[in-house]
């Protein structure tokens, strides 16, 4: 799920305690037609990463390595 908050005053610390709570985008009343129009943008971004991630690739398209998946032989000086 998106989360986006907006609110009537400009406040930093209420931003940014939005965003601290999951916020992905904090927007000013009054909304701006363009802005409106353009919030599909950030639903689809937020759904390709969250694809990515299920594919095991971060958002930049690097592979992720898992700490369950590394076994004792790359540890350095175990003797087994």
């Amino acid at each position: 799920m998106l989360k986006i908050n907006y609110s009537n005053d400009h406040n930093e610390l209420i931003a940014k305690k939005a965003f601290d709570n999951g916020t992905y985008l904090y927007l000013e009343k009054p909304l701006d037609e363009t802005i409106v129009r353009n919030l599909w943008q950030f639903v689809i971004r937020k759904r390709i990463q969250k694809q990515k991630m299920r594919e095991g690739l971060d958002p930049k398209g690097e592979h992720i390595k898992y700490v369950d998946n590394i076994g004792n032989e790359n540890i350095v000086g175990n003797i087994e």
